[in-house]
């Protein structure tokens, strides 16, 4: 190994690490907002199972009394549940590192032509 791929090996040994350090941030972040929103969809399970209760006393003394329930049925949709939250992905290595990787061309080895043709040939 030479002094300049030492030295290479080293920069990038210090941008993944920030790479990661930052994933890592991100991911905290992550599982704090995701606690805290399965807390309150907690909380918003407790509601909805008291209004089936409720709901279920009230289709039951209508039956007693004979006459038709007042409501339908509380639904888990009527309580405005909140998405979950979507994970944060790790990052590409950074923009600067092309080890192993094509990097692209102007676009002169492409196949193909522009005609409009559809493939085929036409002989005039």
């Amino acid at each position: 190994m030479g002094v300049s791929t030492i030295r290479e090996y080293e920069e990038e040994r210090v941008v993944k690490r920030k790479q990661r350090d930052a994933h890592s941030q991100e991911l905290r972040e992550w599982e704090r907002q995701e606690k805290a929103r399965k807390t309150r969809n907690r909380a918003r399970d407790v509601e909805l199972h008291a209004a089936v209760e409720a709901w279920k006393r009230d289709v039951h003394n209508a039956k007693l009394d004979g006459r038709r329930p007042g409501s339908k049925r509380p639904k888990k949709a009527d309580f405005d549940y909140e998405s979950p939250i979507r994970r944060p992905r790790a990052q590409p290595i950074a923009e600067g590192d092309t080890h192993g990787e094509e990097e692209e061309g102007d676009g002169s080895d492409e196949q193909g032509d522009d005609d409009d043709d559809g493939g085929m040939y036409i002989s005039d």
